[in-house]
């Protein structure tokens, strides 16, 4: 194959969810891909399709349209895949997020295909640090086990998202090319335009928390899957309201995670009155509330997890031009520039952590200087445009080193 001929890639989830940053990840790809001319389709390989869902919108397709007990789906979409990919296609392929049950036939087709194999990595496991394993628990971490040893040692080329992923994967494949892609990206052009749109577009009044003007609003979006990140910001501004009698809603759109024991923590730090939880949007919306807010907050959660991963709303939150205040985790040190584009102290140290919440809640004017500083940070570094980069460069380097 020439190199002219690379027009056609697949991108291939175990997962994809309507509200999730990685989806959106995803969908950046897929855009910056066509910038180039190159045509990519984004494969669900499990769970089975949505009811809601059409086949093909936003080129995303769900390889199951009907429910199926789980151990079937894992017997039967891989080599529902493997048709798939006989009938694409493609010129290269890429895996984001899976294990080896749901995969396993992809490097057989890529090697009789003698096409390029690409892995991007997000995270960790979680599972693996916890005390109390179940069955299933076990079962997952031995699919990645093999996902590893059968599927990243026949990858081309590994991409990661961190720096503690990327020194990992260079332990165990020493002589493998181990690349950072971009850790977190934004539609600059889709951002600004839904970011004009008023809460009414939700038409749900649980949403009207965010048009007041008599509190400052403190926002955070996403999931929360380990809840230490979320406890140390909850103990702080707690500490400020009673301190300083201020008046403030903390504002919480969950996607994934224990709402139960978010309302406990509102309950032990004596903060019911101070806290709200939205419906979570959207991914695509997220900019209407985080255009609403005064103040952006970026919590870790766990401690291996929270280094391996880097936190995907990261490019919206600045781009919002409203201040992100966070701990430093994962990369964030690496963009992050404290009271200069951002406020970010280390884990556990309070005293600055409240120090810098404090001059944020009280200085307007500190707000707008370090929010338009964050936005120039995201449209400098995290513009979807040039996001799938390293996986056309990679591609471009095999077919050259091919025809050699």
């Amino acid at each position: 194959m020439h190199l002219k001929d690379f027009k056609k890639g697949i991108i291939i989830r175990n997962g994809i969810e309507e509200t999730g940053s990685w989806t959106k990840r995803l969908n950046h790809w897929r855009k910056s891909f066509t910038e180039n001319s190159i045509e990519t389709i984004i494969i669900s390989a499990y769970p089975q399709k949505p009811k809601s869902f059409k086949n093909g919108e936003n080129s995303i397709y769900y390889l199951l349209n009907i429910k199926l007990p789980r151990v079937i789906q894992y017997l039967i979409s891989p080599f529902v895949l493997l048709k798939k990919l006989i009938k694409e296609k493609p010129q290269f392929v890429l895996i984001v997020h899976g294990g080896f049950f749901e995969f396993y036939t992809i490097p057989l087709y890529c090697k009789f295909a003698k096409i390029p194999l690409l892995v991007d990595i997000v995270d960790t496991i979680g599972r693996m640090y916890k005390n109390k394993k179940s069955i299933f628990d076990y079962i997952v971490l031995y699919n990645k086990k093999l996902f590893d040893k059968f599927i990243l040692k026949k990858a081309y080329e590994i991409f990661v998202i961190s720096s503690t992923l990327e020194n990992h994967y260079k332990t165990m494949f020493p002589k493998k090319k181990i690349t950072k892609s971009y850790p977190t990206t934004v539609d600059i052009e889709e951002f600004v335009y839904i970011s004009n749109k008023d809460t009414s577009y939700f038409n749900n009044k649980a949403y009207d928390v965010f048009n007041s003007s008599g509190y400052l609003k403190i926002f955070y979006a996403g999931t929360i899957a380990r809840t230490n990140g979320v406890e140390f910001f909850l103990k702080i501004i707690s500490e400020l309201i009673s301190e300083y009698d201020i008046k403030i809603k903390i504002i919480f759109a969950i996607i994934i995670g224990d709402v139960k024991n978010l309302q406990d923590l509102f309950s032990k730090y004596n903060l019911i009155n101070n806290s709200e939880i939205v419906p979570t949007v959207k991914q695509e919306e997220l900019p209407i509330l985080l255009c609403k807010s005064d103040i952006l907050f970026i919590p870790e959660q766990g401690k291996e997890t929270a280094n391996a991963g880097f936190p995907g709303k990261t490019a919206e939150y600045l781009l919002s031009g409203k201040p992100v205040i966070s701990t430093n985790f994962s990369d964030l040190s690496q963009y992050l520039i404290n009271g200069e584009n951002a406020f970010i102290s280390e884990i556990g140290d309070s005293e600055t952590y409240k120090n810098n919440l404090k001059q944020l809640i009280y200085d307007k004017n500190l707000r707008k200087k370090i929010g338009n500083s964050g936005r120039e940070l995201a449209i400098n570094n995290f513009s979807h445009i040039n996001c799938a980069n390293p996986f056309i460069y990679s591609v471009q380097e095999f077919y050259v080193n091919k025809t050699h």
